[in-house]
């Protein structure tokens, strides 16, 4: 939710902080709304009930979109993981998800149920957690 609904559109490698993630939780880091460049994204109006309205920039005004949380790392010795939404059901946004998923599993080594990168697979052997969130037990970290 932002305060203007003024949109920020850059390519992946203009990311500046790619790879990190900020909050050390999958939920509240930044999320990226991936799209055809001739695509034009909508902005949904979303009332506060404290008066006042805020700005979403999401898949329900966007469904040609694909939702992409990258995680990243998290300190020194945590890797916070992320997430690549599947398409909306519209065609675009499945043709999207389908070709983003198949570089994905080229790119990426299969380890349980995720992808993991280089950086990431080189982090796990030397120590480091995998997690959804910093906060959360050990238990629910990805091991090998």
């Amino acid at each position: 939710m932002f305060d203007s609904p003024a949109v920020q559109t850059f390519s992946l490698e203009q990311c500046d902080d790619m790879g990190v993630s900020a909050t050390g939780n999958s939920i509240t880091d930044k999320g990226y709304l991936i799209h055809d460049e001739s695509t034009t994204i909508e902005i949904r109006e979303v009332p506060q009930e404290r008066g006042g309205v805020r700005y979403s920039v999401d898949q329900q005004m966007n469904p040609q979109t694909v939702g992409l949380k990258a995680g990243g790392t998290f300190g020194e010795k945590m890797v916070i993981a992320g997430q690549l939404g599947p398409g909306t059901g519209d065609a675009t946004s499945d043709e999207l998800a389908k070709m983003l998923l198949k570089e994905l599993r080229k790119q990426f080594t299969k380890i349980k149920s995720y992808y993991v990168g280089n950086e990431a697979e080189s982090l796990l052997d030397s120590g480091a957690r995998l997690t959804i969130n910093s906060a959360a037990s050990i238990k629910y970290d990805l091991v090998r």
